[in-house]
């Protein structure tokens, strides 16, 4: 049985896949960036107007002219292309090109304009020039607008869009396929007796997969059956990472294991000094079979395989998806005593919330790892250490928000 930092380590020297694509910009929130995105474009690509009134020199505010005859009208799209002489003003719109000699903005706040004239007043002192954003202000052609290895966000993809990229190149989403097995489980909505258990895992933890940057390629169910569970592994397709989910404790019909070592699979892990979650393993496939073939098991317990898929999952995928998940962990201050933990590293399900500039967490009294319903109700997991003292209400520690 490895520590949980030993199990993190093993997840971390698996070789990233490699292999990219174009998606569409609209497509690709949650990608992973393969290549740094430089822009194809200064921006803004000309000094513009950041508020809509009339353009006019700084040497005209310097010396105090209050009046100003407007010659011409510029709006986003178009230009005033004369140069601005002593007294004049240009009508302009927010984001519209600056005309050449212009250095100020006077907002129309600031002016009176009688109708149909051609004449604007001041009402009020201008000060220094401003309201102009410079060309480049916000990049330049050529910068760097993204690293490579940026999980994209919404924002990035603005971003990327104002750099003038239609379509981005991102590295291939790992494939995952997950395989549940017991006589008791059954498809949710076709557990009809009380000797069956409806399949409450699969479909989270292949939303998460979405969440986290793969994608869930397969999601099965088998009977406690050997021939069955290795015919249900075969029939699988193409896929990165294999998930079974139960069948690794040590019961007379816990043989998932034993099932992938005859198929060519080799053991890096088989437990994880982890609470919940102990019986997680991991297993790589043979050199014939690809080098990025890898089964992850996760235990049964509905609230074992989430901590378990959030712990080691998580980053197996970032690991595939060439990128380093960021530090995630924060402080935190209990609401209540916490009791002694044993001899191994528990994630305790919590719920945090922002209170009087500090965030607190209350713990839930139930961990039992088969409820799902605390598991619903928590927002993050509360990381103890191995044989931790009892803590007090207002002691600080360590959670990882979900």
């Amino acid at each position: 049985m490895i520590s949980v930092d030993d199990a993190w380590a093993a997840i971390g020297a698996v070789a990233p896949l490699h292999q990219t694509e174009a998606v569409n910009l609209a497509d690709a929130v949650g990608r992973i960036l393969a290549a740094p995105l430089m822009a194809k474009r200064t921006q803004p690509p000309r000094n513009v107007s950041a508020m809509d009134g009339y353009a006019v020199r700084a040497a005209d505010i310097d010396k105090g002219t209050s009046s100003f005859s407007v010659v011409g009208e510029a709006q986003a799209g178009g230009e005033f292309t004369d140069t601005l002489g002593a007294g004049e003003a240009v009508r302009i719109f927010t984001g519209a090109i600056v005309p050449n000699g212009a250095a100020h903005i006077i907002i129309q706040e600031d002016v009176a304009r009688a109708a149909n004239s051609d004449t604007i007043t001041l009402t009020a002192a201008q000060g220094t020039a401003r309201h102009i954003r410079a060309t480049g202000q916000d990049f330049a052609k050529g910068d760097v607008l993204l690293p490579q290895g940026r999980m994209l966000s919404p924002a990035d993809l603005a971003l990327a869009g104002n750099g003038n990229h239609a379509a981005l190149d991102v590295f291939t989403r790992p494939r995952i396929a997950f395989i549940a097995s017991g006589d008791e489980i059954v498809p949710a909505g076709n557990a009809d007796t009380d000797r069956q258990i409806p399949d409450s895992i699969s479909a989270a933890l292949a939303a998460l997969v979405a969440q986290w940057g793969g994608i869930c390629v397969a999601s099965t169910i088998t009977p406690d059956d050997k021939n069955a569970f290795t015919a249900a592994i075969k029939a699988l397709p193409a896929c990165d990472i294999i998930v079974p989910i139960g069948g690794a404790s040590v019961g007379d019909y816990d043989y998932a294991k034993e099932v992938f070592y005859a198929l060519g699979f080799a053991p890096v892990f088989e437990k994880v000094a982890v609470k919940p979650g102990k019986p997680c393993w991991f297993a790589t496939a043979a050199s014939d079979k690809g080098a990025n073939n890898l089964v992850l098991g996760l235990p049964g317990n509905p609230s074992s395989a989430l901590v378990t898929a959030t712990l080691f999952l998580r980053p197996l995928i970032a690991r595939l998806s060439g990128f380093d998940m960021p530090d995630m962990w924060a402080e935190a201050v209990l609401t209540a005593d916490l009791s002694a933990n044993g001899n191994r590293e528990n994630y305790l399900r919590g719920r945090y919330a922002l209170r009087r500039g500090r965030v607190d967490v209350a713990i839930s009294a139930r961990q039992d790892s088969a409820l799902t319903g605390v598991f619903a109700d928590a927002n993050c997991l509360v990381k103890r250490a191995a044989n931790a003292p009892a803590q007090k209400a207002g002691d600080k520690v360590t959670i990882l928000p979900l």
